[in-house]
């Protein structure tokens, strides 16, 4: 069971509107309610399939399950792999139409597919299998996506050689970020930086945050706050980019441009993929059954997923059984209806008010570079001139 997003766009020059209605999956807590806490992970991963693995690691930390799998190794490398499958899916255009543009070989599209089951057996094996696998990422990185090394491109610094880089590689990914930067679409859906920054798992930001995103979730309105969440007053942004936004090449496009387009939210998702094969690499047993790095607030498990910070509150009673259970899931924060979303579609909106194919295409291209795992419908509402020439909203609309 997966959840969407439907989003209307009334195109104007001055004032446009968008409107955001989520589909939410319904709430878990009958179905989990009394039953074993060792039991709920498989549970979550079952049904709420978007970034199942992450879904199944956050209740496992959340319920203090310190041996479960999905709390362990396995689990930590089984969301590493998805991140990586999510991240390829988009970046190599693998669930469109025009794919084959890509040369993936079916063998590849598998093993990218594969990926979470993969890293999650290789926890099971020696470090060597876990090496070999990030080694099989790597040379896939280099070859299609990169043209280079994923760490030498890692260490593009300037937007200067980010542009020599677009136009040299021979990679779809980089001709089609190349087109953006040529067309002049780079800064389109235009968003200001408000990013919701987890730090590292022992630091007390860290448990700061995850203190207060329990007391907030398991309060009477916890229900309302998941469904429309902010910090502190902001609906904030989670994600690739607010992880890689002090990256010196991101840091110097957001300063540029005062903000984040289309063309940073890309750069993050590469930033993003460039480094996972030395995290893969990086993993070790201690780092996988880390209650402190993962769950450093007891009852709360936060993991950073494909399309941002997943957090799961949840409480057992006296029998072990669960007795609390409540998630927060990243879309809630990123499609906030006065969140990044709406701001971006906005400054789209604006730009191609007369232009409404090319404003939908745009805005397909923000959603899934905010979202990339949840689907969505872009309805592009028309506009007619009204008596004295000005542009209004049709009737409806």
């Amino acid at each position: 069971m997966s959840a969407g997003v439907d989003i209307i766009i009334h195109p104007h020059p001055r004032n446009p509107r968008v409107r955001i209605n989520g589909r939410r999956p319904p709430d878990l807590l009958p179905l989990l309610r009394a039953r074993r806490a060792e039991d709920a992970p498989g549970v979550v991963r079952m049904v709420l399939s978007v970034c199942g693995h992450a879904q199944a690691r956050a209740t496992a930390l959340a319920l203090g399950l310190r041996d479960h799998p999905a709390a362990g190794l396995a689990g930590a490398a089984a969301v590493l792999g998805e991140l990586a499958r999510e991240h390829l899916l988009r970046v190599l255009r693998l669930r469109e139409a025009d794919a084959e543009d890509d040369g993936a070989s079916r063998n590849e599209v598998e093993r990218i597919m594969l990926l979470p089951q993969t890293l999650a057996f290789s926890a099971q094996e020696s470090g060597a299998e876990r090496e070999e696998a990030a080694a099989w990422l790597a040379r896939l990185l280099r070859k299609r996506v990169f043209g280079m090394p994923p760490q030498e491109w890692r260490g593009i610094a300037r937007v200067a050689e980010l542009e020599a880089w677009m136009g040299t590689a021979e990679t779809s990914p980089a001709r089609r970020l190349h087109r953006l930067w040529r067309e002049g679409l780079a800064e389109v859906g235009l968003a200001r930086p408000r990013f919701l920054c987890v730090p590292e798992g022992g630091r007390p930001e860290c448990m700061a945050l995850a203190g207060w995103l329990y007391r907030r979730l398991l309060e009477p309105d916890g229900a309302s706050f998941a469904a429309l969440p902010h910090h502190h007053g902001t609906p904030c942004e989670t994600g690739a980019l607010a992880r890689q936004c002090h990256h010196p090449l991101l840091a110097e496009m957001l300063r540029r441009a005062r903000g984040a387009g289309l063309l940073a939210r890309h750069v993050a998702r590469l930033l993003e993929l460039a480094e996972l094969p030395r995290r893969i690499v990086a993993l070790s047993e201690n780092a996988g059954r880390s209650t402190q790095a993962a769950a450093p607030f007891a009852g709360m498990g936060l993991v950073e997923s494909a399309r941002g910070l997943l957090a799961h509150a949840a409480a057992c009673d006296v029998a072990g059984n669960v007795r609390v259970w409540r998630a927060l899931a990243p879309t809630e924060w990123n499609f906030h209806p006065e969140g990044v979303l709406r701001e971006a579609l906005c400054d789209a909106a604006v730009r191609f008010h007369d232009a409404p194919a090319q404003l939908r295409k745009l805005a397909e291209d923000i959603v899934q570079a905010l979202d990339p795992c949840v689907h969505s419908r872009v309805t592009v509402a028309p506009v007619v001139a009204d008596a004295e020439g000005a542009v209004a909203q049709a009737a409806g609309g």
